[in-house]
């Protein structure tokens, strides 16, 4: 998901740069692109219109999961996803790309 919330900054680096959500350096300049996490880009996605607040919030959760499952913790755990959560966080990524999809559509 953060790469393809990448290449859409990089198709639309005016609207991400612009975005009051974009983070920003000691100085207060927006830092690279590169160096955003999946937890702002998914917040200036929807900010400049990109994505829904119902994707937003749903790959809030997804990242959080995510976050989980690459941690010690899931070693730690035992934890193993089964095919039903792994079918829900491929929905989100469908959902996302729909949403993308539909901007470009209407953006070009």
């Amino acid at each position: 998901m953060k790469g393809l919330f990448l290449s859409m900054a990089e198709k639309y680096p005016k609207q991400y740069n612009q975005s009051t959500s974009s983070p920003k350096d000691n100085t207060g300049k927006v830092k690279k692109t590169t160096d955003w996490t999946l937890n702002n880009y998914i917040d200036i996605t929807t900010e400049i219109g990109i994505i829904n607040l119902d994707v937003k919030k749903i790959s809030h959760t997804v990242r959080d999961f995510r976050n989980y499952t690459q941690s010690y913790s899931r070693l730690s755990s035992s934890f193993s996803p089964d095919m039903d959560t792994t079918s829900i966080c491929f929905q989100v990524l469908k959902a996302t790309i729909n949403q993308i999809v539909e901007y470009i559509k209407i953006a070009e």
